[in-house]
């Protein structure tokens, strides 16, 4: 089917090239659609920053210190913004809805800072928009939006989990119920560009019951235990199952049928180191090593003194 012939007109092309040329074309046009997303939503979201005296600011500055590093990281805040996000490749930023400080306490505000600056922190942006390119390249293969959704929820658990890290039960409690209120306020709020940033931001909480389950049974059954030697054991097992399995050689029990491999009688080894090409004027032959001749045409005769045969005229 691939390489039938398709008439349009006076022309005609393979199925194969139409396929190509319609897969090169979507995949501009996603490709496209993407960067324009990512450029919008990059120019809506640096409208209004934060003044550097926010209590925000402050909030992020005590993050930085308890991580021991020092982002260079933008607060700005969006009108028609229902849930914190987090974009930004190289100029790195954290929006705010325009009434935050109303929504959320300063223990939330800080909870909500310290999620997003994880994401910065471990470049997730880069990590999404990668993943959206793939999907742009390959959109017929249904596998890939698992393979999104699955790497935007193991960012999102990575990130909570470096929230989490080193707090008490009671901060646990107080992080799952910012969690909580970021989710009813993404459904009471109105969000104009809440298609826009899904592609191309992190948000604190997706929308998908079933990613949300996860994160809080992970969050309440303390899954954050870090285990050196674990990790040694399952990397070695991998790097011995893996080198193990160009060491064994799988061969059959039996010898293979010479019937399949040898060829038929009317077939014969030629060499020219060891025959002999015999020229007569009635007759042209080759005569062999084991004594048999082998009548040959005059292509034959060129080809043989090319490769220097032996040759005798009579």
């Amino acid at each position: 089917m691939f390489f039938r012939r398709i008439s349009f007109g006076h022309h005609s092309l393979y199925f194969y090239q139409i396929l190509f040329t319609l897969y090169v074309t979507i995949s501009i046009f996603l490709l496209l659609r993407l960067l324009f997303s990512y450029t919008v939503v990059s120019a809506q979201t640096r409208k209004k920053s934060l003044d550097p005296s926010d209590k925000a600011y402050r909030f992020l500055s005590d993050i930085q210190d308890d991580y021991s590093t020092s982002l260079n990281i933008k607060l700005y805040e969006l009108d028609n913004l229902n849930s914190p996000l987090s974009t930004g490749l190289l100029r790195k930023c954290i929006i705010l809805p325009a009434s935050y400080s109303t929504l959320y306490s300063d223990e939330q505000l800080h909870f909500i800072l310290r999620h997003e600056y994880n994401h910065l922190k471990n470049r997730d942006c880069f990590s999404k928009l990668l993943a959206n390119v793939v999907v742009c390249l390959f959109f017929w293969n249904p596998c890939v939006y698992i393979f999104r959704k699955d790497i935007e929820q193991s960012m999102e658990l990575r990130c909570d989990q470096m929230t989490l890290d080193g707090l008490t039960d009671n901060k646990r409690l107080q992080y799952l119920e910012t969690m909580l209120l970021v989710i009813k306020n993404q459904n009471t709020l109105k969000a104009s560009r809440s298609s826009l940033s899904e592609r191309c931001a992190l948000k604190l909480v997706s929308n998908y019951p079933v990613d949300l389950k996860e994160r809080f049974l992970v969050i309440s059954k303390k899954h954050y235990a870090h285990s050196f030697f674990k990790d040694l054991v399952v990397y070695t097992f991998a790097a011995t199952l893996f080198i193990s399995s160009y060491t064994v050689f799988f061969s059959s029990h039996y010898d293979p049928p010479l019937d399949d491999i040898e060829p038929d009688c009317a077939c014969h080894e030629i060499d020219p180191t060891t025959d002999t090409l015999v020229i007569d004027d009635s007759d042209c032959y080759i005569l062999l090593n084991d004594g048999s001749t082998l009548s040959v045409s005059g292509n034959a005769i060129q080809l043989w003194e090319e490769n220097g045969g032996r040759v005798i005229r009579k």
